[in-house]
């Protein structure tokens, strides 16, 4: 490798370690003034989430101000990352994906036999930014019409 390249090397290098400094600096802020519930069996697991949260969160304004991608692009696409891996549904349930009136919807019904009406719940994910995806809320899903013998439609 001759000079020029190994110069080149060690600016990216300390440009790529300032950025990730830059980042945590950030983070670190906006992290420390987190407050866990005391009494939480999972609170070093829920600090862990917020942390990643807040993380990719900076990452994406950070993205967005220098022109590169929309944070809430960005943010979509982090989580569409997180749910890739495609679960197979417990056993005694069943699910379809159908479209109503061209609206994605994912449908959870318990396989077993019900001596009455089965309950319906549409499930709506998401808030104000509607962030996600069906995917991500399968487990949930799952548990809901799995423990409450209930169909769950979970609208996308």
């Amino acid at each position: 490798m001759d000079r020029g390249s190994e110069i080149l090397m060690i600016g990216f290098t300390a440009l790529a370690l300032a950025f990730c400094l830059f980042v945590f600096g950030l983070m670190f802020s906006k992290v420390k003034n987190i407050e866990i519930p005391p009494g939480l069996s999972n609170g070093g697991e829920l600090y862990i989430v917020q942390c990643l949260t807040v993380g990719i969160e900076v990452v994406g304004q950070i993205l967005e101000r220098l022109g590169l991608c929309n944070e809430a692009q960005f943010l979509q696409w982090c989580t569409n990352r997180g749910s890739a891996r495609k679960r197979a549904p417990p056993a005694g349930l069943r699910v379809k994906d159908l479209k109503f009136a061209g609206v994605p919807v994912r449908i959870y019904e318990p396989t077993a036999v019900s001596e009455n009406k089965r309950r319906g719940l549409m499930y709506y994910h998401g808030g104000g930014w509607v962030m996600c995806s069906i995917e991500l809320y399968d487990e949930v899903c799952w548990h809901i019409a799995k423990e409450t013998d209930t169909v769950v439609v979970s609208v996308g």
